[in-house]
């Protein structure tokens, strides 16, 4: 069972300047341990060549032959 009491004191509670950083510095090790393992997954997609887009970020469509 969860202490209700103590989560509403940690998050009614403020900050140190010195936590905030921690939390951040922990976070962002977190992203990126995270990034490094779906990097292998993403290859595929950053080798694809880009596609194009047209107005407002619709997908080109090859013009059709004149009749």
């Amino acid at each position: 069972m969860l202490n209700y009491g103590y989560l509403i004191y940690q998050a009614e509670r403020t900050k140190t300047q010195t936590e905030e950083r921690e939390t951040d510095a922990q976070r962002g090790q977190l992203s990126a341990a995270f990034a490094q393992l779906l990097r292998p997954l993403t290859k595929p997609a950053r080798l694809a060549p880009p596609a194009r887009f047209g107005p407002a970020g619709s997908a080109t469509v090859p013009a059709s032959p004149a009749r």
